[in-house]
């Protein structure tokens, strides 16, 4: 079994095929749409949600409306550890503008990419996808370009406006 302890904290090494899962997220909706990947629940990260080099912190909007200070001090303790690190939100609230704004602003400022979803199967459709593709390379998302003539012409033809 591959261990990979490069983005964890402390000296705990976890396996690097499953998507681990922080323990108080057990009870999370989404957890329920996770069907692409393996799921270890563990007391050994501090993310709510790990892979190898990459790791997310989950938050809805209207727990950040309750709690506006829990997501900074979560933030504050990933620290750097992480290569990727993503702030999952989940938009649940009609009155949701000023508190994406002031979570864009927090996600900016300490170096964490904002990823907003509508729903609970849209967020395990990130984490599923962020496990997935965290080990291939640029190339696999890229757009290929024609070589051949007649595809090329075809191209250039379909696009003219």
């Amino acid at each position: 079994m591959e261990v990979s302890s490069s983005s964890l904290v402390g000296s705990t090494t976890l396996p690097s095929n499953l998507l681990h899962v922080n323990e108080v997220q057990r009870g999370n909706p989404l957890l329920q749409y996770v069907r692409n990947v393996k799921i270890n629940y563990t007391r050994d990260i501090i993310p709510d949600y790990a892979m190898n080099t990459t790791c997310a912190l989950f938050i809805s909007v209207k727990y950040h409306h309750r709690h506006p200070k829990h997501i900074i001090r979560r933030i504050d303790e990933v620290g750097k550890n992480y290569r990727l690190r993503v702030l999952l939100v989940l938009v649940d609230d009609e009155s949701n503008l000023p508190a994406i704004n002031e979570l864009n602003r927090i996600a900016f400022n300490s170096s964490f990419t904002l990823i907003l979803a509508f729903s609970n199967i849209e967020c395990a459709r990130y984490l599923e996808t962020f496990k997935t593709y965290e080990n291939k390379s640029a190339v696999s998302i890229q757009e290929r370009e024609e070589t051949e003539f007649l595809p090329r012409l075809n191209q250039v033809l379909s696009n003219v406006k």
